[in-house]
């Protein structure tokens, strides 16, 4: 008779901090956003009441923030998708071996050049899904 071993279901601990982090550092983007627009609204506040257009002032702010934030997610991607990528590679290796073990098997896995692959073809996917 053929031996089945469990199936091996992703970590939902592991995807919970990924998005935690993801969701923290827009919620950090977007206090910043808010309270930088805000600022620059007050230092104009006298040329809007007396009929002035700054929009070109808060465009000019917003262009800035805009490449600060861009150059922010581009240098915390890499960052980002590296520990998810690895957390998620080391608790599926994990999660085989002990499955494997607990079916009677003993084997012996070893890191190959198709999981190297594949690791880091979800490496560079999730970096950039994180820069879009």
């Amino acid at each position: 008779m053929a031996k089945v071993i469990r199936a091996i279901k992703p970590n939902a601990g592991i995807r919970a901090k990924y998005r935690k982090r993801l969701v923290s550092f827009l919620d950090e983007m977007q206090r910043s956003v808010v309270w930088w627009i805000r600022a620059e609204y007050r230092q104009q506040e006298a040329r809007i009441a007396q009929d002035a257009s700054p929009a070109s002032d808060l465009q000019d702010r917003l262009k800035r923030l805009f490449r600060y934030w861009m150059k922010r997610w581009r240098d915390s991607a890499e960052s980002l998708a590296r520990d998810f990528v690895g957390s998620t590679r080391r608790r599926t290796e994990a999660s085989m071996k002990q499955a494997l073990k607990d079916a009677g098997f003993t084997v012996r896995m070893e890191g190959s050049r198709a999981m190297n692959d594949v690791a880091r073809a979800l490496f560079e996917e999730n970096v950039n899904l994180i820069k879009s």
